[in-house]
This record gives C-alpha cells, sequence and structure tokens, in this order.
C-alpha cells in the first residue's frame, strides 16, 4: 500500500486550492529529483521530435509513467501529493495521465495575468 499523507501535512494546501484554484507545494521533490525530471523532459521531447520527424517542440509529451517508471512513479506517489488529492477529491483518487508540457516560462509582465487552467479529461459521478 502506498503511504498517504495525513490532514497535518496536506492541510495547509487545501485552503490556497480551494480559493485560488491551484496549489503550490515547494520543497516536495529534493533538488536532484528536479534535475532527473528536467533530464526526462529533454529526453521525451527528443523522442517525440524524433518520431514525429521535426524540430519544432511539441505542446506535450504523453505516456511518462509507462516510459520512465523507475523515476515517474515515486514522483506521482509522493504522501504529500496523494494526501492532498484525496483532500479535495475523496479516497479513491486514480492517475489519468502523466504529460510534459512545454509551455515557455512566465515572463515578469505576464505574472498578473490569469491563468487558463483546465481539465484534458471529465468523469462522471453517479
Amino acid at each position: 500500500m502506498i503511504p498517504v499523507a495525513g490532514k497535518a501535512q496536506t492541510g495547509p494546501y487545501v485552503p490556497a486550492f480551494t480559493e485560488q484554484g491551484y496549489a503550490c507545494f515547494r520543497g516536495v521533490y529534493s533538488a536532484s529529483q528536479v534535475e532527473t525530471f528536467h533530464a526526462i523532459y529533454e529526453r521525451a521531447v527528443a523522442d517525440w521530435q524524433f518520431a514525429a520527424g521535426t524540430e519544432d517542440p511539441p505542446d506535450a509529451v504523453g505516456g511518462l509513467l509507462e516510459r520512465f517508471p523507475r523515476e515517474v512513479f515515486p514522483a506521482l506517489t509522493h504522501p504529500v501529493l496523494l494526501g492532498f488529492a484525496e483532500a479535495v477529491m475523496g479516497p479513491f483518487v486514480q492517475l489519468d495521465s502523466a504529460v510534459v508540457n512545454s509551455d515557455p516560462p512566465v515572463t515578469p509582465d505576464q505574472r498578473r495575468q490569469p491563468v487558463m487552467w483546465h481539465r484534458d479529461r471529465f468523469g462522471s459521478v453517479p
């Protein structure tokens, strides 16, 4: 069974998510994990470009869990992130996909603009 953090560790994130529509989890991943994510991104983009026969960057690259399970699975099953997901969605959280988006960094003049958050998938609840 994968461990899930309790309310003490996830509690501070829930109000921010409820109020703003997102939560920022600073310090959840170590610097070496972040470096690994950057390397995965570079590999995934290079593979996509090779398969597509182009040098243009993709909007997104999917299938990361299947392609890089040793690196991605521990990141997706972090106890704080799973605890937070259960706190806002209930105890039956399921992974839809692991995708790398190729959005450029936000410039200082864009910081006050609204973020167009969206869901790519949807589910139904009886």
